[in-house]
C-alpha cells in the first residue's frame, strides 16, 4: 500500500501521465526490485540505480513496450530508443522510499514521452500486438488475412495466446474505428472486420455488426455463418 501511494504521488508529479492499471502494477514491482537491490549493495545513487536497471533489460523493455535488439539496445517502433531520462534522478537519495518515488517519476515520464511520440497513440509491442494507451486496449497487429465466418473469428480470438495473453476477444462496435485502420495490416485487401455486437440482418435474422474499413465509421449487418469479414482480436490492458 505504501509503495502504491508513492506511485500515485509520482503520477501527480508527471502531468498527463494517465498510466493504466497494468503499468501501475508493473512500475510498482519494478521500482521495488531495483531499489531493493540498490539497498542491499549500499548507497542510493543515480549511478548504482542505472547499473541495476541495465541488468534488467527484459523488465525495462516490457515497461516501455520495447524489444531488446543487438548489443542490448532497446528498440521501439523499429527505432533504437535514445535512453531513459536518468537526469530525472537525484545524484544521491536518502533512502529506499525516495529511490522508489524518483524511479517511478522517471519511468512514468519515459512512458509518457514514448506515448506522445508513437503514431496515433499506438505502440508496437514487437510480439504481434499493438497497444493504444488512451483506450487501454491491445490489438492484434494484423487480421486473419482471409474472410471468415463470425463463429471462426470468435473462436480464433478465444483460442489465441498471442503475446503470451489468453484473454483475447472480438471488439465491440464502439472499440473499433478509423483510428485503428492504418495501424493494423488488413492483409490481401480485406474491407470488413467482425465485432461481437449483435444486430439484425436484412432478412430479420440475428447477425453481428462488421466494421467497414473503406467507408469508415459505417457497419454492415451480417449473418454469422457467412464468410464476409476478417478477424482482428483485442484485449483490455
Amino acid at each position: 500500500m505504501q509503495l502504491h501511494f508513492l506511485i500515485l504521488a509520482a503520477m501527480m508529479v508527471v502531468p498527463g501521465s494517465n498510466i493504466n492499471a497494468a503499468s501501475f502494477e508493473e512500475i510498482s514491482a519494478f521500482a521495488t526490485n531495483i531499489c531493493g537491490k540498490v539497498k542491499d549493495g549500499g548507497e542510493f545513487t543515480r549511478q548504482r540505480i542505472e547499473g541495476e536497471i541495465k541488468g534488467e533489460l527484459k523488465g525495462i523493455a516490457k515497461l516501455l513496450g520495447a524489444s531488446v535488439g543487438a548489443e542490448g539496445k532497446l528498440i521501439i517502433d523499429d527505432t533504437e530508443y535514445k535512453g531513459l531520462p536518468y537526469d530525472k534522478l537525484s545524484e544521491n537519495m536518502m533512502d529506499e522510499r525516495e529511490c522508489k518515488l524518483k524511479l517511478a517519476v522517471m519511468l512514468i515520464d519515459a512512458q509518457k514521452k514514448i506515448k506522445q511520440e508513437s503514431r496515433n497513440g499506438f505502440r508496437d509491442n514487437n510480439d504481434g500486438t499493438i497497444t493504444h494507451d488512451d483506450t487501454g486496449l491491445m490489438w492484434f497487429k494484423e487480421t486473419s488475412g482471409i474472410d471468415v465466418t463470425w463463429h471462426k473469428a470468435n473462436s480464433t480470438c478465444k483460442a489465441s495466446t498471442t503475446g503470451g495473453y489468453t484473454d483475447w476477444r472480438l471488439p465491440v462496435d464502439d472499440e473499433i474505428g478509423a483510428h485503428l485502420i492504418g495501424q493494423i495490416d488488413m492483409r490481401h485487401d480485406g474491407d470488413r472486420i467482425w465485432t461481437s455486437t449483435k444486430s439484425k440482418t436484412r432478412s430479420g435474422k440475428m447477425g453481428y455488426l462488421a466494421y467497414n474499413t473503406i467507408n469508415k465509421n459505417s457497419y454492415a449487418d451480417l449473418p454469422p455463418e457467412k464468410t464476409n469479414a476478417r478477424a482482428v482480436c483485442v484485449r483490455n490492458m
